[in-house]
């Protein structure tokens, strides 16, 4: 609802009240005599009104205008909340209730959206000299992009930044929010007085309040995309380049006569990737480096995605096993067979990690040490250790030294096997040798064989 009140009517009621009134006047002056102690000028401008309440009051009709003049709302001694008097009798008390900004707003504008109450206390919470209008130059802008909050156009691996497309001499201008320290807490780009949208380092890829209130208060206005405006035109090689257009118009065309590229809705370039340049219509974007390719000139990945030739010829290898391209960060190398395979697929292919050297190899070249159910190759697993069990209850399993016990005729058994299959001859020449238990006699507590030689 539109205010129909002026500065006027304000000045006004506060002289009424305070003439029929003793403990406002009395109120009143106490807080024009501390609010021009503390805020000077300012206090004079608002009328000693927090000077939120004071825009609100000229901006929005309050549910009851005179009972906001009555509590005669003004900034608290911390600069930034309400302070009020809520009564008569706190007013004969000189006592006074301190709130934030948009608690004291929803109590006399309850009609008000929440989205119109937050830009109203964002506004009155920029602390001074924290927005900068950068107008300087292309490079300027980058400097404090690369500092602020995160998208897909402050990354650095672009070999012409993006950003020099928006010229200041084609109204382009970049304004950046900063903190006391120096940084930049939110960003926006504007062409003489538009906005798309705005950054904010705190709410993620989520708006700028505090800047978008700021702007709005300035005489800027939001539209839903750049339209009619200008990039300089910059080629590199047979790409243009172009930043990813914030709005919903992302085409241009090439304006030969002025040098430049159009926003335009029917434009046949598309401005809607983070690789740093424009494509047309009939390429699509390569999905590891995001230039434009014309898909006859794509490979296709193991997941499925189109790439350039240079991305699979630098990044990616060609696998045999799959016929497709693995990102190399992807890829393992199987040295039996010459090849890469996906490292998602090696499972299914039968692939198992051979730690002693440090390769893979497939299941059926391996052998399993039961000891500690480790890997080994088939083809040499004795040296590491491993020995294969050729006879009682452990027959064709591999086990290591420790588990194993080998009879005087060269038989390898497990030692769960002895006292049940083989014995350890205690007596004579072939003491400390094991043998087949049905071929040794038990004399005096002594294992002998039976037949001696």
């Amino acid at each position: 609802m539109k205010s129909f009140i002026t500065r006027n009517c304000i000045f006004t009621l506060q002289g009424i009240i305070a003439m029929h009134r003793p403990a406002f006047r009395e109120e009143y002056g106490r807080i024009r005599e501390a609010s021009a102690k503390l805020h000077g000028v300012n206090a004079v401008k608002t009328l000693s009104l927090h000077p939120a309440i004071y825009d609100c009051l000229l901006a929005h009709q309050p549910d009851s205008w005179h009972s906001v003049i009555l509590e005669q709302p003004h900034l608290s001694i911390d600069g930034v909340r309400v302070a009020y008097t809520r009564s008569q009798e706190h007013m004969e008390s000189s006592r006074q209730t301190v709130t934030t900004v948009g608690k004291y707003i929803k109590r006399h504008w309850s009609y008000l959206r929440d989205d119109v109450i937050r830009d109203l206390v964002a506004l009155h919470t920029i602390q001074p000299d924290t927005i900068k209008v950068l107008s300087d130059s292309t490079d300027q802008f980058i400097e404090y992009l690369k500092r602020s909050p995160d998208s897909c156009m402050n990354k650095g691996h672009f070999k012409t930044h993006p950003y020099h497309c928006y010229t200041p001499d084609l109204g382009w201008r970049f304004v950046v929010r900063v903190d006391a320290e120096g940084v930049v807490q939110g960003r926006c780009l504007v062409n003489d007085t538009t906005f798309v949208r705005s950054y904010s380092r705190d709410r993620s890829w989520g708006a700028d309040v505090e800047i978008e209130a700021w702007l709005l208060a300035h005489g800027f206005e939001r539209e839903g995309c750049w339209e009619g405006k200008r990039l300089a035109l910059i080629r590199e090689g047979k790409q243009i380049v172009a930043p990813y257009l914030d709005g919903n118009c992302r085409n241009a065309e090439i304006n030969e006569f002025a040098n430049c590229l159009e926003i335009n809705e029917d434009g046949e370039l598309e401005c809607d990737n983070v690789g740093g340049y424009a494509s047309l219509p009939h390429e699509i974007h390569c999905e590891s480096c995001e230039e434009g390719v014309d898909e006859d000139e794509t490979c296709t990945t193991h997941g499925g995605y189109l790439i350039c030739q240079s991305c699979a010829e630098n990044r990616y290898v060609f696998s045999r096993y799959s016929e497709n391209y693995l990102h190399e960060s992807d890829a393992v190398y199987i040295e039996s067979r010459n090849d890469h395979i996906h490292q998602d697929d090696l499972s299914d292919a039968g692939y198992i990690y051979v730690e002693c050297i440090d390769e893979y190899m497939h299941e059926d070249d391996v052998i399993t040490c039961e000891s500690d159910n480790t890997f080994y190759p088939a083809e040499d697993y004795s040296d590491h250790g491993v020995y294969l069990v050729d006879s009682g209850s452990h027959e064709g399993e591999y086990w290591a030294l420790d588990d194993i016990i080998v009879t005087r005729d060269g038989e390898i058994y497990h030692t769960d096997d002895s006292g049940d299959l083989i014995v350890c001859i205690t007596f004579g020449k072939d003491k400390g040798e094991y043998v087949d238990i049905d071929e040794t006699t038990e004399i005096e507590n002594h294992i002998l064989l039976t037949v001696q030689e």
